[in-house]
């Protein structure tokens, strides 16, 4: 299944924010630990981060595959598409963060926390549009 150009350039963005994010809270998380503030060593720190980044790239990754496999269906199963997409995605980042929670050496907030990067880069990438709107101002009121 192909993805369409801005969908893979999105993908692309997400996922290099997702990971820079990890990044800086894994600093964040280990300067913490070391002031006494948390727990956990810089490595299991960095492989909770980096574990929930993926995990967060993978739900996004299947959102998008989700949208274009669905725009190639009828209108009556692009709601069945959507709704257990979102079933199965959703189990996948529970499974995830009752994983975050039961993992012993990983610290919860490190796993965790990845999990809404892509949300919060949308906002940001999402303004960020070529594509003109199609709504004017004048239907907002």
């Amino acid at each position: 299944m192909n993805l369409s150009i801005s969908a893979k350039r999105l993908l692309a963005q997400v996922t290099a924010g997702t990971f820079l994010l990890g990044a800086a809270l894994t600093l964040i998380l280990s300067l913490a630990s070391f002031l006494g503030l948390g727990n956990g060593s810089v490595l299991s720190i960095a492989l909770g981060a980096f574990s929930g980044c993926a995990v967060a790239v993978l739900n996004f990754s299947l959102l998008c595959l989700t949208v274009t496999f669905a725009a190639r269906r009828e209108r009556g199963k692009q709601a069945f598409v959507f709704q257990l997409s979102y079933i199965l995605r959703l189990l996948l980042l529970a499974g995830w963060i009752t994983a975050a929670c039961a993992l012993p050496r990983i610290p919860f907030l490190a796993a965790a926390l990845p999990v809404l990067f892509p949300q919060g880069l949308l906002m940001i990438f999402g303004r960020n549009t070529d594509q003109p709107s199609d709504v004017s101002p004048g239907d907002l009121s």
